[in-house]
């Protein structure tokens, strides 16, 4: 068990319905289940609800910097090839590839998050 915050949880479970990568259902045996097979999910369908990777800026200085291939920043040819294959890599993987890769669940432990220490009195966040 995760000691991810139910209502957390909860925004993200419905963010992945809404986004039609996950069915539920109400009631006893209710719950979540995949809306297709893994190997039809790619990682980019997921990502993208939350990150955005797409939006990611062009420049690795940030996106209110101008940088192209006409005029590049001193990191954007590297930049350029990180950002493709990262991008390629969520595109091309589907979620069966990487459950293949991976412990089965019933081997894996817990997943589990520390609490945050309360900040010291005065402290600015």
């Amino acid at each position: 068990m995760t000691s991810i915050p139910a209502n957390y949880l909860s925004k993200i479970l419905h963010a992945l319905r809404n986004a039609g990568l996950l069915d539920s259902a109400r009631g006893v045996g209710g719950g979540y289940t995949l809306a297709r097979p893994m190997k039809q999910i790619h990682l980019i369908e997921v990502a993208e609800l939350f990150e955005g990777v797409r939006a990611i800026p062009n420049c690795v200085l940030g996106s209110d910097y101008t940088c192209s291939d006409i005029e590049p920043c001193g990191a954007h040819a590297e930049w350029k090839r990180v950002r493709t294959r990262f991008i390629s890599f969520l595109e091309k993987t589907t979620l069966a590839d990487i459950a293949a890769k991976g412990l089965p669940f019933s081997e894996r432990k817990p997943i589990s998050f520390p609490p945050h220490p309360p900040a010291p009195r005065g402290a600015r966040l």
